[in-house]
């Protein structure tokens, strides 16, 4: 009865430990976003490669207002990263971690709501339209349960080809589920 009851346990316990890899194995988050003046919101996927790394695809859409010397416009910009990150740091219970990576960027630039005329009476010089770029980026998670975490990240974008600015930092934070 007793080595039945250590079968059961050991069962019990490998199982759980099954479902926890398996559970950290794919995630999909959404937080609020901080940018530089404006906000947003993203959405990412997140898929294990090995017990360091991660592909992340994630998707951005930001709302900001662009101050030159005689006037200022709305624009929105919507971000899809696809990328890599590595795990720089963990503690022994793995409650908490540290990713750094970076992805390449395909974006959309949306100014002043798609219309060339300003509010002062001026032509928009800059036009609406794709632009591409890179990111690097730090996240640190800290796990609530085995399927459940809060994450905040900080990216640095280059937009090679933007009308607007070249480079913008997003400061993110939210949720991830595991499953």
């Amino acid at each position: 009865m007793k080595k039945l009851k250590q079968i059961i346990l050991f069962s019990v316990f490998f199982i759980l430990t099954i479902g926890t890899t398996v559970a950290q194995s794919k995630s999909v988050g959404i937080g609020a976003c901080l940018t530089s003046p404006g906000y947003g919101l993203n959405v990412n996927y997140n898929m294990q490669q090995t017990d360091m790394s991660n592909l992340r695809a994630k998707l951005t859409l930001l709302q900001s207002v662009y101050k030159a010397d005689y006037f200022t416009t709305n624009y929105n910009l919507f971000y899809l990263d696809i990328g890599y990150y590595y795990n720089v740091f963990k503690n022994k219970n793995r409650s908490f971690i540290v990713n750094v990576g970076g992805s390449g960027t395909a974006s959309y630039e949306l100014i002043n709501g798609g219309s060339q005329n300003l509010e002062n009476g001026d032509i928009l010089g800059s036009e609406n339209g794709f632009v591409y770029g890179f990111n690097v980026g730090a996240e640190s998670e800290f796990y609530i349960t085995e399927r459940l975490s809060l994450f905040v990240n900080l990216d640095q974008y280059y937009i090679i080809n933007s009308n607007i600015n070249n480079f913008n930092s997003v400061l993110s934070g939210g949720v991830k589920l595991y499953f």
